[in-house]
């Protein structure tokens, strides 16, 4: 049984986290399945929602599991885990993550990873590792750092805590909290918003938020709204616009 399922849908691609006997625990299988599944994507899809089956989002890595691997081979396992998460935050398609139950550790840094993060109402959030003496492992630090900044993330990180959908919406963390059953619905519009966008247009608006920082950004951004505007969808849109204003 496949532990990650995918669907190509009408507006956008579905990727479902499918181990909810462990809570969608994180295992070398889980991950290889959820690459598997990213690969599938296709080229003309711009927007992937992420979720998960049963009551939990992703508890994390799989202690059982991970606790037998030496440190040489956790390293591996660890840079496989981060390249897949990796391949999403840099993708040029937009990931919205739809959380219910408990997104901790492993599951939220995939979370961090997504362009949005949708709460449902019962949604719990944080970082465990430091109670078993570890720290996050693939980026979360950065991440979530970059997110809500450093004092919002060391107590955290320090403390181990889990924070409520209500509370992660106050520090920006999450993009949105709607009730259980309105959540699917809630990212699947959002999705349906996004993909009826000029595909050029989210493309160099993803890569120009995650290139926020280098210093020619302005340069970037001049040759990305010639190239959106050049297009045909662009031009449609403009001349519909000002015909309707006559």
């Amino acid at each position: 049984m496949k532990l990650v399922t995918s669907e190509n849908r009408k507006d956008h691609f579905h990727i479902t986290l499918n181990r909810p006997e462990k809570l969608n625990s994180l295992n070398k299988e889980v991950i290889a399945d959820l690459r598997d599944a990213l690969k599938s994507v296709p080229d003309e899809t711009m927007v992937v929602v992420l979720s998960a089956a049963g009551k939990s989002f992703c508890t994390g890595a799989d202690v059982n599991n991970f606790k037998i691997y030496p440190p040489r081979e956790l390293r591996s396992i660890l840079k496989m885990v981060s390249g897949v998460f990796n391949e999403i935050e840099k993708s040029e398609k937009i990931f919205i993550a739809a959380i219910r139950g408990y997104c901790l550790g492993g599951g939220l840094e995939l979370a961090l990873a997504c362009d949005f993060i949708l709460a449902g109402r019962d949604a719990r959030f944080g970082f465990p590792e430091i109670k078993l003496g570890l720290i996050p492992g693939v980026d979360g630090i950065k991440r979530l750092t970059k997110q809500i900044g450093r004092r919002n993330s060391l107590p955290l990180l320090l403390t181990g805590d889990t924070i409520s959908a209500r509370q992660a919406k106050e520090l920006g963390l999450v993009n949105a909290v709607v009730s259980n059953y309105r959540l699917m619905r809630e990212a699947e519009a959002l999705a349906q918003k996004i993909s009826s966008m000029n595909p050029v247009a989210i493309r160099s608006i993803k890569k120009l938020s995650y290139d926020a920082s280098v210093k020619d950004i302005s340069e970037e951004e001049f040759k990305a709204a010639e190239k959106c505007h050049s297009t045909e969808y662009a031009q449609s849109k403009i001349n519909a616009f000002l015909n309707r204003k006559r």
